[in-house]
């Protein structure tokens, strides 16, 4: 198909990116996801639009036939039939005196390039919505065995409070609150669970699977959060290497395109040059007769009811609309490319801040549990510690999941083949 070499050439730039095992996921939303099979089409459409343009300069050539039998009767003369038949090859050439057949071809090629980066630029954010889903259902997975941890630390210290209320060493406010942090986990659980349901149904649009297959990504087959990495990019590429995205060379040919077209259709309203000759074959009852004919002609239109003027001014339009859009393009693209990098640098501050935090806040929960068994602090103060510990340790979680996806944004941004910063992932 027309898109498979820049798919094939995307794959290859986000495996050394991403690694293996995320490729293997990215390579099945390249071959199926229904965004790429559209942008694909379109570019297959758009090559054939290139050859119907070019097929004007060629001469064309007909072939028609015809033959015929009349029964005929005159005064005392008897029924007679005649019969004829007759052949024409008529070849026709029409020359591109002002250049509008040739204008028009070198605007289909344009929207051709149009539809080829475009074609680039699905896929590459396909290839980073699925590992940005990726990197999400894999962060919850981990939040989800924190708080199993969680759970079953609160269930064992309910087995010593319901232990101490029966030897009327707890009181029920100990046991209510240790009920409410109990509900309170199993809440999150949910919630945690419901949100994953929704990225796996995510990654099944992203990589074309039918609701009906079941799971796109089962459990065994996501890697432990802690151990995603990936490769690391050189700083300020994205803004110094803008041109080179998908989506602006793809509004730049759109641009070029409109901008040509606009010249063809001006060069249509002037006078045509048609060339056509023509040899006809005839034959009578009782005779055969040969014709030959060449006829040259110039020809112009020079009213038509406004639709001169209107044919100009939407190609002008046109060609105002796709230099609108290059200009958006390019000004959402640097946008990008600098919230990117933006997000990167806070991102990895607050991982590094958060992963600071969590050594000692560990530490203090563990010892809350120690020092209230040994009756030195109050139950309020254990779970205060605990819920603390809870939420240093997702916000970790989330702080490094922020960290990865505002790498995979600056790949995004990058939109070309980036200059590396390190070693390939292993994960």
């Amino acid at each position: 198909m027309g898109g498979a070499a820049p798919c094939a050439e995307r794959l290859v730039l986000w495996r050394e990116f991403a690694g293996a095992q995320a490729s293997r996921l990215i390579e099945r939303g390249l071959e199926a996801n229904t965004d790429i099979l559209v942008a694909v089409a379109r570019l297959d459409a758009a090559r054939a639009q290139v050859r119907i343009a070019g097929g004007r300069l060629s001469p064309t050539l007909g072939l028609n036939g015809a033959g015929s039998g009349t029964l005929a009767a005159s005064g005392a003369n008897p029924l007679q039939t005649v019969q004829s038949a007759s052949g024409q090859v008529a070849l026709a050439y029409e020359v591109d005196l002002f250049g509008a057949i040739r204008k028009g071809q070198r605007a289909a090629r344009e929207e051709m390039r149009s539809a080829q980066f475009t074609a680039d630029a699905v896929a590459l954010a396909v290839c980073a919505q699925i590992l940005e889903t990726y990197v999400r259902i894999s962060a919850l997975e981990a939040q989800a065995d924190m708080l199993s941890e969680q759970v079953d630390a609160v269930l064992a210290l309910k087995t010593v409070i319901d232990r101490r209320s029966a030897e009327h060493e707890s009181s029920a406010v100990e046991r209510g609150l240790i009920a409410q942090q109990l509900s309170s986990l199993y809440a999150e659980q949910a919630n945690l669970a419901e949100l994953r349901a929704q990225y796996a149904t995510n990654l099944a649009v992203l990589l074309g699977q039918d609701m009906g297959e079941g799971e796109a990504l089962e459990r065994n087959e996501v890697v432990a959060f802690d151990t995603i990495s990936l490769r690391a990019i050189a700083s300020e590429q994205p803004l110094a290497r803008l041109d080179e995205r998908p989506d602006i060379l793809a509004a730049q040919a759109a641009l070029r395109a409109a901008q040509i077209n606009a010249e063809a259709v001006k060069a249509a309203q002037k006078p045509g040059l048609r060339i056509t000759a023509s040899g006809l074959l005839g034959v009578v009852s009782g005779g055969i007769a040969a014709l030959a004919n060449l006829t040259t002609s110039l020809a112009a239109n020079l009213f038509e009811g406004g639709a001169i003027t209107g044919r100009n001014e939407q190609a002008e339009a046109n060609a105002r609309l796709a230099l609108a859009r290059y200009d958006q393009t390019r000004i959402t693209a640097a946008g990008e490319a600098i919230s990117a990098l933006a997000g990167l640098a806070a991102a990895r501050s607050r991982e590094t801040a958060w992963q600071d935090a969590l050594s000692p806040i560990s530490r203090a929960a563990q010892n809350a549990n120690y020092a209230y068994l040994d009756g030195d602090l109050p139950f309020n103060l254990v779970i205060d510690t605990r819920r603390n510990a809870i939420i240093t340790r997702r916000a970790l979680i989330e702080a490094r999941e922020s960290r990865l996806l505002a790498q995979i944004d600056v790949m995004r941004a990058m939109g070309a083949q980036p200059a590396w910063a390190g070693p390939p992932p292993v994960w």
